[in-house]
């Protein structure tokens, strides 16, 4: 089941009968436009980015993911964006990460190899990952919020994960078993 699906489950359970009334008149396509936005960092961030067929995110940090051993390295992400960056040169890679991560890219961005570090809060990060074109990501709360925003993204994760969100929304996923 999506996480979506769980929920209305929930409301589901709760009233059957207003549930079964109402659920035919909600556009969940909608809900994107209920999230809050901060666009002063993603403006000035996408501003600089001209001339690109496609903007990708990738996103590295999942701490639940770390601590059980279900996610690649940092270098080995850093290592994937930057050989998409080489065959892609039409495409952006963007590395996100946040201000307060104790791990931070030292990388030498190149004409098509970003870093985007977001100084704010979900406001901001939405603002950001609403301009993206794809995601690419662990299983993360940055992966449900793209799936609301209608990014499709390619996500690994563990197979009790993936079996849990196979069918998101938007996106395609791997599990890493």
């Amino acid at each position: 089941y999506r996480v979506s699906d769980r929920l209305l489950k929930l409301v589901y359970l709760v009233d059957k009968k207003h549930f079964r009334k109402n659920i035919k008149n909600v556009d969940f396509s909608k809900l994107k436009n209920c999230l809050p936005l901060d666009e002063v960092q993603s403006l000035e961030f996408f501003a600089e980015l001209k001339g690109f067929k496609k903007i990708v995110g990738i996103n590295a940090f999942s701490f639940t993911c770390e601590r059980k051993g279900d996610n690649f390295s940092h270098r080995q992400w850093f290592e994937l964006a930057e050989k998409l960056s080489k065959r892609y040169k039409n495409f952006c890679f963007v590395l996100l990460n946040y201000k307060y991560n104790c791990l931070q890219y030292n990388i030498n961005q190149s004409e098509n190899l970003k870093v985007f570090v977001n100084n704010g809060g979900i406001a901001s990060l939405t603002s950001f990952q609403k301009r993206l074109d794809y995601l690419i990501s662990i299983d993360t709360s940055n992966v449900h919020l793209c799936d609301i925003l209608q990014v499709p993204s390619f996500v690994f994760m563990p197979l009790r994960a993936y079996k849990a969100y196979q069918n998101a929304t938007y996106g395609g996923g791997a599990f890493i078993p």
